[in-house]
C-alpha cells in the first residue's frame, strides 16, 4: 500500500484529506508541522507528502529542507496562499 505523509496544521483539512486517501487505498499519517515532523517522515518512510506552506510554528519550506537531506520523495506543496508567485 503507498504511504502518505500528509504535513497540515489544521486538523479538520488534514482530516478531509485523509479520508479521500484511504478511500482511494493509500495509507496515511498525519503530523501537524511540529517538531516531531522530520523524525516521523525518516521512520515512516512515505512514497508522497502533502505539505501545507503556511503551518504556526514553522515554514513549510524549512520543513521540506530539512526532510529532503533524508530523502527525496515527491511533495505535493498545499498552500491558501494566491498571489502568482505562492503559486509558482
Amino acid at each position: 500500500m503507498k504511504r502518505v505523509l500528509v504535513i497540515e496544521d489544521e486538523m479538520p483539512i488534514a482530516r478531509l484529506v485523509q479520508v479521500y486517501l484511504e478511500r482511494a487505498g493509500y495509507e496515511v499519517h498525519w503530523s501537524a508541522g511540529d517538531e516531531n515532523t522530520v523524525h516521523t517522515f525518516v521512520t515512516w518512510k512515505p512514497e508522497l507528502v502533502l505539505l501545507d506552506l503556511m503551518l504556526p510554528d514553522q515554514d513549510g519550506l524549512d520543513i521540506l529542507e530539512r526532510i529532503r537531506q533524508y530523502g527525496s520523495c515527491p511533495v505535493i506543496i498545499l498552500t491558501a496562499k494566491g498571489s502568482v508567485p505562492d503559486k509558482l
